[in-house]
């Protein structure tokens, strides 16, 4: 949560009309975020922070609500499914702003109406189930909105931390010095020998002023890009959601050339997002434009050399190409970043596969399944079942 945040409050409503939760189609959830501005937060940066506390948590209540009504109908969802799903089910809309001073900060509340429309919830339950390379991703995404939130908390410590710093060092200079002439005013009046002292004393205290001053320059030069650091940071965060609608526009086959377009928009507007380049790629499988999607790829791990989920893009793009032993070291390199990766071992188990190299295969399609990467089990399953078979002839 982010440090300045001080509440954030939600209430549950049901809108629709009343009948058993499996044929209802839209569910509303209302829910309200709330941010206390700093001394150098502008309001708009303060108001998309609010609004994504407030989606944060209708994203949660959506994914309890899903929760709830995968058990009466016995979908068998896991926690990632349910909350990839909700994400791509829920719709937004602003329906009250309220900023006013709370001590010597201004505060904006914004409360926002979710719907949840359960219309097409079968068949995107059926799609997560038959690829859960999609919640991987969709986990991807939500790894890097924790990853910018607590960029920003770091940000804003630094920024506090200096300022408080330097004006305290200035302000006890400055109040030295005042004293000081105080005492040459004094000792001059009363023709006292003091005065020379004095003198000295001052002119070194002045040479000390005007190091602080350099100093407070300084910081207001240090603050200046702390903020647009920190402007961009919440602009990708506000990014983030786009990129997340453009993900389910592809994972859906809903508008493939429109997500790709946007994607396209917001690496305009800032060329060096990471993850952009990540999904967009994904937009450019889907339309079969394999080139394009390795160039992106690629430029998503020189931004960040940190992202899993595009090492296994980048492998399984070589892999289509035939060449096994460069995807093998994409999928090891994804899995080293992290071990518990499940389409990661998957991946690699296919590589092995077309390699011919069974057991390394099996093994970590066993791996795969064993993190909870159902395609992984199927797999295991059915080389369980041909080993079987062949002992038996």
């Amino acid at each position: 949560m982010l440090r300045k945040t001080t509440y954030l409050f939600l209430f549950f409503a049901i809108l629709a009309a009343t009948g058993h939760a499996a044929n209802a189609e839209v569910k509303t959830v209302i829910s309200s975020g709330q941010y206390n501005m700093g001394d150098r937060d502008s309001k708009a940066d303060a108001k998309n922070i609010a609004l994504l506390n407030a989606k944060r948590l209708a994203l949660e209540q959506a994914g309890t609500y899903l929760k709830s009504l995968s058990e009466v109908r016995d979908f068998q969802l896991n926690k990632d499914e349910i909350s990839s799903i909700a994400a791509g089910i829920l719709s937004v809309n602003i329906i009250d702003e309220k900023w006013k001073m709370e001590g010597t900060n201004l505060t904006v509340t914004l409360t926002i109406e979710a719907r949840i429309d359960t219309g097409s919830l079968d068949s995107r339950i059926k799609a997560v189930k038959q690829d859960n390379d999609r919640v991987e991703d969709f986990k991807q995404i939500q790894n890097e909105l924790a990853r910018l939130k607590a960029e920003l908390d770091k940000l804003k410590a630094q920024e506090q931390q200096a300022a408080t710093q330097e004006k305290h060092e200035l302000a006890r200079l400055r109040a030295e010095l005042e004293k000081l002439k105080i005492q040459e005013r004094q000792a001059a009046a009363q023709g006292k020998n003091e005065v020379t002292g004095l003198r000295a004393e001052l002119e070194k205290l002045k040479t000390e002023e005007q190091q602080a001053a350099a100093r407070e320059k300084k910081l207001a030069e240090d603050q200046e890009a702390l903020d647009r650091q920190k402007h961009v940071t919440i602009s990708r965060m506000v990014a983030l959601e786009s990129v997340e609608a453009a993900f389910n526009k592809i994972i859906n086959s809903d508008d493939v050339a429109g997500a790709l377009d946007e994607l396209s928009g917001l690496i305009s507007a800032d060329p060096e997002y990471a993850i952009a380049y990540a999904t967009r790629a994904r937009a450019y499988i889907k339309l079969d434009r394999r080139r394009e999607a390795l160039a992106d790829v690629e430029k998503a791990l020189e931004l960040n050399p940190d992202l899993p989920r595009a090492y296994v893009i980048k492998g399984i793009l070589l892999l289509q190409e035939g060449n096994s032993g460069a995807a093998l070291e994409q999928f090891a390199r994804a899995i080293r970043i992290k071990s518990d990766c499940g389409p990661c071992y998957f991946q690699m188990g296919v590589a092995h596969f077309r390699d011919g190299d069974r057991r390394e295969a099996y093994e970590n399609f066993q791996k795969s399944c064993e993190f909870g990467f159902e395609k992984g089990c199927d797999r295991q399953q059915r080389m369980e079942e041909n080993m079987r078979r062949r002992g038996r002839d």
